[in-house]
């Protein structure tokens, strides 16, 4: 901005362009050759510019709004500016930008996207069709148990079993038309609440020496959703507490476990949560001397990063929980009873249908993942530039 490397917003090097004050953009420079020699290592493809209007001189706002056809995905942006001189050599420039998207929450909302594929042998008699709303071949909501004596049985609302519907055939072989098979709905647009912040004093302290001192913030949450997670293939006992107990007299006790998947639709999807502040000052100086220009710069960035994933499943408690056994009358958890002390708080996961468990087990099985990074940057430069003298072709111009 302005020839000044801004601050990564992230610990990788990534910078969020929302930093940078777009109302007060006077234009944008790209040089795609490689200037690395000026802007680092890193420079070598190019670099992307942002030079600011340092002499706006009035008030300027803009509001706008907007949201999709299907009426939801609201966007707002609105944007304030200032900028006066005020008095001799000093120049003072503010502005606030703020922006709310609503986001979408569910990939539902949209039938053309809703889990997409083909059916169809893909010649002229048996075309491909296209198809949306799919289920998941092998992932019910209520739980499918895939081998031993139970194989192709699943559980319905009510806990009882009753054999899987596969459905149609499609081109994926994961997926199916119709059937028994769960579905994901993770979210389409994420929500976004952002504010931009930027202030700019400019002043002519002596005779061709001036001073300037700028700041920016970016202030901004995200907040996404993903599918929910799935059992795959896990091993259950046959003696399993939750097991109705004419379920497990048709499991022979020569096959003392099975094989079982399940969409876990009962658990909340997963939530990621991103809160993003940053903060950059510069300062500076710069001015002639002689017939050279000269400059020394600070920046100090600073960006702060917390994010947070809920609904993550634990999948030490999730294997704990699962292994459900009946021990004084009570169904517990089988790690309390052979290994006392060492997992007391475990809630045992009944899995056998698609509202079955307690919210307490889902509780238990369920964690919050935290990620958080702080950048922090210090840059000083310091130039001069000119025509220290003349050769047979004229000015030989110099930069240190």
């Amino acid at each position: 901005m302005d020839g000044k490397r801004v601050p990564p917003t992230l610990y990788n090097s990534a910078v969020d362009v929302d930093l940078i004050p777009q109302a007060f953009v006077e234009r944008v420079d790209i040089v795609t050759g490689g200037v690395s020699a000026v802007y680092g290592s890193d420079a070598m493809s190019g670099v992307v510019n942002y030079i600011i209007d340092r002499k706006f001189n009035g008030f300027k706002a803009d509001a706008s709004y907007g949201q999709s056809t299907y009426g939801d995905a609201g966007k707002r942006d609105l944007s304030l500016a200032w900028g006066a001189k005020l008095g001799k050599g000093l120049h003072v420039e503010a502005g606030i930008e703020a922006r709310k998207d609503d986001g979408i929450d569910h990939r539902s909302d949209r039938d053309w996207l809703n889990l997409v594929g083909v059916t169809g042998a893909g010649t002229a008699a048996n075309p491909y069709v296209l198809q949306t709303n799919l289920h998941q071949k092998s992932f019910p909501f209520g739980g499918l148990i895939t081998s031993g004596a139970l194989n192709g049985q699943t559980f319905k609302q009510n806990g009882v079993l009753s054999p899987f519907v596969a459905g149609t055939a499609t081109g994926t072989a994961a997926i199916q038309l119709g059937g028994d098979g769960g579905w994901w709905d993770s979210g389409l647009l994420a929500r976004l609440k952002g504010t931009q912040l930027f202030g700019r004093v400019d002043y002519d302290v002596a005779p061709g020496t001036h001073a300037y001192a700028q700041v920016s913030g970016n202030l901004k949450t995200n907040t996404s959703f993903a599918e929910t997670d799935q059992l795959n293939n896990v091993t259950l006992r046959r003696t399993n507490a939750f097991l109705p107990a004419q379920y497990q007299a048709l499991i022979p006790t020569t096959q003392p476990t099975f094989t079982y998947s399940q969409f876990l639709s009962e658990i909340p999807r997963l939530q990621a949560d991103s809160d993003t502040k940053q903060w950059v000052f510069v300062t500076g100086l710069d001015g002639k001397l002689g017939g050279a220009r000269w400059n020394v710069d600070y920046t100090y960035g600073r960006s702060r990063l917390e994010t947070s994933l809920a609904n993550v499943i634990n999948r030490q408690n999730l294997s704990a929980a699962l292994d459900a056994v009946t021990s004084g009358g009570q169904t517990v958890c089988n790690i309390t009873v052979t290994n006392p002390g060492l997992a007391d708080n475990c809630v045992p996961f009944n899995p056998f249908g698609p509202t079955a468990a307690s919210q307490q087990a889902i509780d238990y099985v369920t964690d919050t993942a935290r990620f958080d990074s702080t950048t922090v940057m210090h840059d000083v430069t310091a130039a001069i530039t000119g025509s220290p003298f003349d050769g047979w072709a004229g000015p030989v111009n110099g930069a240190l």
